[in-house]
């Protein structure tokens, strides 16, 4: 009867060390999920917030940081500072320029190349380009498919 009292005092110290063992662990993976998905977050926040937009119009100059008040004269220009994710926006006029990006955008974070709203341009797209000369493929596909 002794020795069945001592085999059961120690099947219950075993059973509240793995118990106390789960405790731990299902805390440990916790904090793991949770700086997990904060990681997670943080760099997809960080990499909106690192996108910027970069404005042109015919009235800028390209000494101008390329804000909405201070906007750079040439596509060309903000195309050769632009990074992945980064939108370049056309203001109202005609630009009469090759525009050849310094980098490539990607699947996610593509580079855009956009009219100012309610500004009226050249065809559809509104960005003072006229839709009768040639286009270059773009990613594939044809730039005045867009």
């Amino acid at each position: 009867m002794r020795v069945d009292l001592a085999l059961s005092g120690r099947i219950d110290q075993q059973i509240r060390n793995v118990d106390s063992f789960k405790s731990e662990a299902r805390a440990k993976l916790h904090r793991f999920v949770a700086v997990g998905v904060t990681l997670a977050l943080s760099i997809g926040l960080t990499t909106e917030c690192l996108s910027k937009t970069y404005h042109v119009s015919p009235a800028g100059k390209d000494a101008n940081p390329g804000s909405s008040d201070l906007p750079c004269r040439t596509i060309q220009h903000v195309a050769s500072v632009m990074q992945a994710g980064d939108t370049c926006t056309n203001h109202q006029g005609t630009y009469r320029e090759t525009v050849r990006p310094k980098i490539s955008g990607s699947q996610e974070r593509p580079q855009r190349f956009d009219a100012a709203e309610r500004q009226k341009g050249y065809g559809r797209d509104s960005a003072g380009i006229n839709p009768s000369q040639s286009w270059s493929a773009a990613f594939g596909r044809e730039a005045n498919d867009a």
